[in-house]
């Protein structure tokens, strides 16, 4: 139809709804024998809907508060403790109530709770007013859904069934080409959205159970909902949540071809829903039985749908991509909304040896080994299915490594589950091999593995934990030559984690290199091109971070909010960290510590605090010497061979501590390794070729 009709038929509707609580108030005959006026029957829904959050708007406790009442100066762990035991709890229940109202979002309230603020508002502008609003007090009720609840009665709205089924044609005019169109469906939807959330989405909700019915036409409804506005009003979002979230768990129960194409359309509405829902939390889930669906190693996909390979992309392969992907995400934003959960979103996790983070089955993974972060000098092409099935996946690991590193901002920063934190490493190193050459994927990753390494700074330094990623780090920066934005990303992190780990990051880093190496069987040529890399990889920490460094990944400053707690941790564990610093005039204030004055984000190193080209130098001067018959000490000193070229043509201070040192302690070394004793087997193979010195050596007498 024309523009001018189509506008008019939306105007009318929206005439029709906005009178619908004034029919009633009518004057007609009633007929006994008949029902009421415009009384018809509804169609069944043929699942429960969920409970799960509220519908009223509950505003979320910002930190900044927090932090003003208890103090900034605490830990985060002990700061928690005193608020759940109340002691920032300095206000009465009005001054909350009243806080809740200058925090409520008013254009997404409904009108009631408009007409229940004026009141409220004006109730003590006045004795006269206070003395209405008090005879009036015990009428108002703020769950009525009535327009006139503050005069004590509640009329019932009226709009039919067959005016409902426009609902669909509606939404889709919210996208129409015309905007005088498009603006008058839009200020309708949002109207049925604020005041009568279950009118609206009642129609849609009994196609959506009705097996005869196209579920597809209702699923694009409410999507054309959610994304009508970017935040929706607190209680159309509780409905439709708890309605699709019952649909799913009933779907799930049953048995059919239909399940995966439900379960992977209805669960992406349910991402966008899960951050507007108000007291959103695990425990709620798991109280509604909703917990197997979100997470995504314990029900990941319905039974009856088995993965392919990934030589094609099936329909079936998508939707499990697409439920994978919602799970992970809807897991990520609950964690965001109730961080405390955390310890009951665990203990799933740690049932299962593995991971699956990829399009695989548990039982198809195997552990990786240290073979395969070995770098390639020439990688091998995809082919052309290969790269279809790696760009639709892509948004599955994108989803595991923000949900990762959400669980890790959750976690307490005193946890030593070494496997635990394995196990997330593990799935973050899968995605990195398989993804190298993805800057987007690289980025996010190395924002979970600075996260990872300034949460758990004790982990780090006592039990090796930048073992777990570093490999992987090593092989895609060694293989990424020509993609200098990936190596730029790779550098800045390595900083980071030197600013507060500082030479158990660059030992552990030359741990891992040399393992690479050893375990590799890379030619001459090849293992120098490893080395010269690595070289590069290490000596980053001698360069600084600056303000006009080109930030292609879009990392920097990411950790900032960690950086800041392990500061203010560090400086509650260790307070004479600041007693050097502190300063007697006048003129200056206290200075933080160099060690501590390195975890701003974006400032560059100190000069004392950078980690020099001959440091490294004395790094292997120490380990080699300390024992040269352990395996640690071969593996350094093959590495050191191979980085010597590199070191003695880098640096004049280097070359001088190289050749000092190996005049030092090259003579104790061959000499304690010559005087190492020899096994058995090796002197068997002595005396089988030297039978005659062996004879002659065992003659000759002692002296």
């Amino acid at each position: 139809p024309h523009t001018s009709v189509r506008a008019n038929a939306v105007t009318l509707v929206s005439k029709l709804f906005s009178w619908r609580l004034q029919v009633l108030s009518q004057t007609f005959i009633f007929d006994r024998s008949r029902r009421r006026p415009f009384r018809m029957a509804r169609r069944p829904i043929s699942f429960v809907a969920s409970d799960v959050g509220t519908a009223r708007y509950v505003p979320p406790e910002l930190p900044e508060q927090a932090r003003l009442q208890v103090g900034a100066s605490l830990p985060p762990e002990l700061r928690g403790r005193l608020l759940d035991l109340g002691w920032a709890e300095n206000r009465n229940e009005e001054e909350q109530e009243a806080q809740r109202w200058d925090r409520a979002p008013i254009s997404l309230l409904p009108s009631t709770d408009l007409e229940l603020l004026g009141t409220n508002q004006s109730k003590g502008s006045t004795d006269s007013a206070g003395d209405a609003e008090g005879k009036n007090k015990g009428l108002l009720r703020r769950k009525s859904s009535g327009a006139g609840h503050i005069s004590g009665m509640r009329k019932k709205g009226i709009f039919v069934p067959p005016l409902l089924s426009l609902v669909p044609v509606i939404a889709n005019l919210l996208t129409d080409p015309d905007m005088n169109v498009s603006s008058i469906a839009n200020d309708l939807i949002m109207m049925l959205m604020k005041d009568d959330p279950v009118l609206l989405v009642r129609g849609l909700m009994e196609d959506m159970s009705d097996a005869m019915q196209d579920h597809e036409q209702a699923l694009n409804t409410l999507r054309l909902f959610a994304h009508a506005q970017e935040r929706l009003p607190p209680g159309l979002a509780h409905h439709v949540f708890n309605h699709l979230a019952g649909l799913v768990r009933t779907t799930a129960r049953q048995s059919g071809q239909d399940i995966a194409f439900v379960v992977a359309r209805c669960l992406p509405i349910l991402v966008d829903l899960v951050p507007q829902v108000c007291e959103m939390s695990y425990r709620e889930l798991c109280r509604n039985k909703l917990d197997p669906l979100i997470l995504p190693t314990l029900a990941p996909i319905p039974s009856g749908l088995k993965l392919t390979s990934r030589s094609s992309m099936t329909p079936g392969l998508m939707q499990a991509a697409m439920t994978r992907t919602a799970q992970n995400l809807i897991l990520f934003n609950v964690i965001q909304q109730s961080p405390k959960d955390i310890n009951a979103i665990r203990k799933p996790y740690n049932q299962l040896a593995q991971l699956a983070v990829e399009l695989e089955d548990v039982q198809d993974l195997r552990p990786t080994t240290i073979t395969d972060y070995v770098p390639k000098r020439q990688r091998v092409p995809h082919s052309a299915e290969e790269l279809q099935f790696l760009r639709m996946t892509s948004p599955l690991a994108r989803s595991y490594l923000l949900m990762c590193t959400e669980i890790f901002k959750s976690l307490s920063r005193h946890m030593n589950n070494h496997s635990e934190l394995g196990k997330y490493m593990d799935g973050i190193n899968r995605i990195v091999l398989l993804r190298g050459n993805d800057i987007g994927i690289v980025a996010l990753a190395l924002i979970a593995y600075m996260t990872a390494s300034t949460r758990f700074r004790r982990m780090f330094s006592s039990e090796s934990g930048f073992s777990l990623f570093m490999p992987v780090l090593i092989k895609v920066y060694v293989e990424s030559e020509g993609e200098p934005a990936i190596r730029r990303a790779i550098e800045y992190s390595m900083r980071r984690f030197y600013s507060l780990h500082k030479e158990i990051c660059a030992f552990q880093t030359l741990e891992a290199a040399s393992h690479i190496l050893h375990q590799s069987d890379m030619e001459e040529a090849d293992q120098e091109w490893f080395a010269e890399n690595v070289f590069e990889l290490v000596s980053c920490l001698n360069r600084t971070t600056m303000a006009t460094d080109q930030d292609l990944a879009g990392i920097h400053g990411m950790n900032q909010l960690q950086e800041q707690e392990a500061l203010i941790t560090m400086v509650n564990e260790k307070p004479e960290l600041l007693l050097p610093n502190l300063t007697r005039t006048t003129t200056q204030t206290s200075v933080i510590h160099p060690d501590l004055a390195n975890l701003a984000p974006m400032e560059a190193f100190e000069e004392g605090t950078r980690f020099a080209l001959d440091d490294f130098v004395r790094l292997f001067l120490t380990i080699i010497p300390h024992n040269p018959l352990i395996v640690r000490a071969e593996y350094f000193l093959r590495l050191l061979r191979l980085l010597t070229p590199s070191f003695y043509n880098a640096s004049s201070s280097a070359r001088n501590v190289l050749r000092e040192g190996i005049q030092a302690f090259g003579p104790a070394v061959f000499v304690r390794l010559q005087s190492r004793p020899k096994p058995e087997k090796e002197k068997e193979t002595l005396k089988e070729k030297n039978p005659e010195t062996t004879a002659k050596a065992a003659s000759k007498p002692d002296p």
